[in-house]
């Protein structure tokens, strides 16, 4: 997947940043298919499960394009599948399908008294992730920002199953935690090339997570879990 995914995360979460502050949680959607003669993009700001389909046909090959993004606070998901059928005999063509998922929230760490030292465990995991190689592709990251001078941290899975963050927690004046802001995402890109295809052979690829996650704890210096303690978003839900 493209270097600039952490990029495009940090310039996201500043865009929304405004919103999450007021307590709003936040998320995009994209997808799209791509090919020289047609294509789809469909983006929202407000669904939580959107597609596209598209499909060509040129004098070489015919093809078909479809993507599909499924979004939650909790488990993000989606697929995309490229495929393409060689009209002739000694055909090259390609197709590429592309699913992108955002989030943005905001975590407030309820139940810490007395301004204990501890810290925010942050884990994200895709198990299917690392599946995927070659024309197929799968990245879940995670950045998140606290307010120690605005330090940041980020995680980014494309060929392992899980990594995470460890957040120090900071306090404000009136001895509460500060909220710790997150932006999720979630990129799929299936892109099926034929070189020097037979006529009627068909090449697909097709790229599928039904798990990208992300948890929350609250350890002590220790490294021990302290109870009591909830992990909560802005959206409302709960990360631990």
């Amino acid at each position: 997947m493209p270097p600039r995914l952490n990029c495009l995360f940090l310039v996201c979460f500043f865009l929304c940043s405004l919103a999450v502050a007021q307590g709003q949680a936040y998320f995009d959607e994209t997808v799209s298919g791509s090919h020289s003669s047609s294509g789809c993009v469909e983006e929202s700001h407000t669904k939580l499960d959107i597609s596209c389909r598209a499909s060509w046909i040129d004098s070489v090959a015919t093809g078909y394009e479809m993507a599909n993004a499924k979004n939650s606070f909790g488990v993000m998901g989606g697929s995309v599948r490229a495929e393409v059928t060689c009209a002739i005999d000694d055909c090259s063509d390609k197709d590429e399908a592309n699913a992108e998922l955002k989030i943005n929230d905001s975590l407030s760490i309820l139940g810490l008294n007395d301004e204990p030292t501890a810290f925010l465990k942050l884990s994200i995991a895709c198990p299917e992730c690392p599946s995927y190689h070659g024309a197929g592709n799968a990245q879940y990251s995670l950045v998140a920002w606290w307010d120690g001078g605005h330090d940041f941290g980020d995680c980014t899975l494309n060929h392992s199953v899980r990594c995470g963050l460890k957040i120090p927690i900071i306090y404000g004046t009136n001895g509460q935690p500060l909220p710790v802001l997150i932006a999720r995402g979630l990129n799929l890109q299936a892109i099926t090339n034929v070189v020097h295809g037979a006529i009627g052979a068909k090449v697909v690829t097709v790229v599928e997570i039904h798990l990208a996650d992300v948890q929350a704890s609250v350890v002590d210096a220790n490294g021990r879990v302290i109870k009591g303690v909830t992990v909560v978003g802005a959206s409302g839900h709960i990360y631990n």
